[in-house]
């Protein structure tokens, strides 16, 4: 039994991030920007308190065009992390020749999350 839930239990337990793993967990905030054609900046991190049983928050900023941007936000969600969505900005600019660039602002709570 242990031998054929083997792979489970290490899928399910790379959903849970420790403390020691944050950066394992920007990298991917990271990579998933990468996937969707935008170039994702971590602007803040903000690790929850010591009393606190919350994870911690990531302000998170891409540009690229409107269906990167979503396309983006819905591969945020479909990371094998929990997350819930705090905030979440769209606004467009004018960019080179009239096109409209579109930028992104999320930030996330990590739920998944044991210090």
């Amino acid at each position: 039994f242990l031998e054929d839930t083997a792979q489970d239990r290490a899928s399910i337990s790379m959903s849970f991030i420790g403390s020691q793993d944050i950066l394992r967990f920007i990298e991917d905030l990271e990579k998933v920007g990468n996937e969707s054609g935008i170039e994702v900046s971590v602007e803040s991190a903000s690790l929850a308190s010591e009393d606190s049983k919350a994870g911690p928050s990531f302000r998170l900023r891409g540009q690229g065009s409107f269906g990167q941007v979503f396309k983006y936000m819905l591969l945020l969600e479909n990371m094998p992390y929990e997350i819930s969505f705090e905030e979440i900005n769209f606004t467009s600019s004018a960019g080179e020749k009239g096109k409209k660039i579109w930028s992104g602002s999320f930030v996330i709570k990590l739920l998944s999350y044991g210090s």
